[in-house]
């Protein structure tokens, strides 16, 4: 906490005092999240208000947070659920490790969560792939999205996270 502190990421309270028992919110979640990735020299500024705005509960994001939900929310960091953003609900493990996880891959990246597949890991193209890639690919030339592609692979999706994990050891401090 004390590297956070020391790092601009947490401030504590409006009293700047530290309180590491107290649940954290979705709006310090982004909050934290975009000042890592400023930290760590990336840019954290949102590029739209779209992904927040089509939350009904867009307007409850204090003015403090709604940059880094923007942000956090353009680049897969925290998303809504059928209920909204919910900025003032609190985060349960398995959000705050997805987070991590797309966090970690958007600073290993400096972008957009993408996870890459080792070429060793792709199986053989078939003509299933095929079929399925030429329907993606008119899906995409529809809305204009370049650069999708559809592998079968033959590592667990778990491996994944533990990569990610690993490269996460040498930001602690």
């Amino acid at each position: 906490m004390s590297w956070a502190k020391a790092n601009g990421i947490i401030n504590g309270t409006a009293a700047g005092v530290l309180e590491p028992d107290t649940p954290l919110t979705r709006n310090e979640a982004a909050v934290m999240a975009a000042r890592l990735a400023k930290a760590m020299g990336c840019d954290a500024a949102p590029l739209s208000s779209r992904t927040l705005l089509a939350c009904a509960d867009a307007a409850q994001v204090p003015l403090y947070a709604r940059r880094a939900v923007k942000w956090c929310m353009e680049n897969g960091i925290l998303t809504a659920s059928e209920k909204g953003f919910e900025p003032k609900g609190t985060m349960n493990h398995k959000e705050a490790v997805d987070m991590i996880l797309a966090l970690g891959c958007w600073l290993q990246n400096n972008g957009p969560v993408v996870r890459t597949i080792p070429a060793s890991a792709v199986v053989q193209a078939t003509e299933q792939h095929a079929t399925l890639q030429n329907r993606i690919n008119a899906i995409a030339k529809k809305y204009g999205a370049v650069g999708l592609s559809v592998a079968y692979i033959k590592m667990a999706m778990y491996q994944i996270p533990l990569r990610m994990e690993r490269r996460f050891a040498e930001y602690q401090p």
